[in-house]
């Protein structure tokens, strides 16, 4: 769960991905390739 926080997950293609807060997320057990995160 991302909590109070939104996120913004870029990944190695370049794709950014807003996750808004209080969102679960599930990773696969090899996570994609995530540059960087940042909390907004």
């Amino acid at each position: 769960s991302t909590g109070n926080n939104d996120l913004i997950y870029s990944d190695a293609n370049g794709d950014s991905v807003r996750v808004n807060r209080w969102t679960d997320i599930t990773y696969p057990n090899r996570p994609p390739k995530v540059s960087y995160i940042e909390i907004l």
